[in-house]
């Protein structure tokens, strides 16, 4: 996504935001202390911790399903992509995870991956920008 037009933000961002939660090897540290997603309703407490709802973000489903429509170039509003960092931050989101939004292009329809209790779910065209939901059983 980094890659369709330079209007995919979300790259550079995660680039410099998520390599602290993974290590080289695209796995997880921990630091052995509780984080604020270590409750029953991960996706809420990142959600309520990142002011998701702020930017546009909406939480659904009895707080296991998030979901981010990002702005595109034919957008008026749309979830702002700090928002999303900070969310797949929290969630300790892998880095093959976020590598693998980073370089979905529109011709890869919707794409889905899974790491720890989540599911995400995503789309990206530059028009319509960043489509993603992060779900929990």
């Amino acid at each position: 996504m980094a890659i369709a037009l330079g209007a995919f933000v979300l790259g550079a961002v995660v680039g410099i935001a998520l390599p602290v939660a993974g290590s080289s090897t695209g796995g997880v540290e921990h630091s052995g202390s509780p984080s604020p997603t270590a409750t029953s309703a991960p996706l809420a407490d990142a959600y309520d911790l990142c002011n998701a709802a702020d930017t546009g973000g909406e939480i659904a489903d009895e707080q296991t399903t998030l979901i981010f429509d990002t702005q595109g170039e034919d957008d008026a509003t749309g979830v702002d992509y700090t928002a999303v960092v900070c969310v797949l931050s929290q969630l300790d989101t892998p880095e093959r995870v976020t590598q693998a939004m980073e370089s979905t292009r529109a011709l890869d329809g919707r794409v889905t991956d899974s790491w720890d209790s989540f599911t995400a779910s995503w789309s990206f065209h530059p028009d319509t920008g960043l489509d993603l939901v992060v779900s929990t059983p």
